[in-house]
């Protein structure tokens, strides 16, 4: 082989690498945005229950995650024709959370089982009365701004003024 087309070779196995590469990263950023996108649908639908909880407890949040994920599992049980939760009908006065399932982009309930949302969020409960917590994700992709935005929700629910229900 010729010293040229020695330097030929190498130089289109070098650009077959560099292409073979190109495409790979490709899919890993595709795959990621995908796991990010139902992340995000995960964290939004577990702050809109997170709303939905406080609702019917008075404004209180859960005292423990078990309560919380308990509260998950019997609205998702309802499903989506039995319309729970997909309004708030005790909403402290402000504006800091959506006001529809919809709005938040809770979206998921229907379509993904919970042990896959338990996978993809962790709830965290303060332990003190009235102070809200923390939604996050266990080292899964999410997209820029979502764990921000839903757990400020959360926040600005629990900084509402809250009246009890009159049951």
């Amino acid at each position: 082989m010729s010293p040229r087309a020695g330097k030929a070779a190498i130089l289109i196995g070098f650009f077959a690498l560099c292409a073979a590469a190109f495409v790979w990263a490709g899919g890993v950023v595709a795959e990621t945005k995908r796991q990010a996108t139902i992340t995000d649908q995960c964290l939004q639908s577990a702050a809109w229950l997170m709303l939905c909880y406080a609702s019917e407890h008075d404004g209180k949040f859960p005292e423990s995650e078990k309560a919380y994920w308990d509260f998950v599992q019997t609205v998702m049980d309802a499903g989506t024709e039995s319309n729970a939760c997909t309004s708030i009908p005790q909403a402290p006065q402000g504006d800091g959370w959506p006001a529809t399932s919809e709005a938040a982009g809770a979206t998921m309930l229907e379509a993904i089982e919970l042990p896959e949302v338990r996978k993809r969020v962790t709830v965290s409960v303060a332990g003190e009365p009235g102070k809200p917590p923390i939604i996050a994700t266990p080292g899964k992709p999410s997209g820029l701004g979502t764990l921000e935005k839903v757990n400020g929700w959360v926040e600005s629910w629990g900084s509402a003024p809250h009246e009890p229900s009159q049951d």
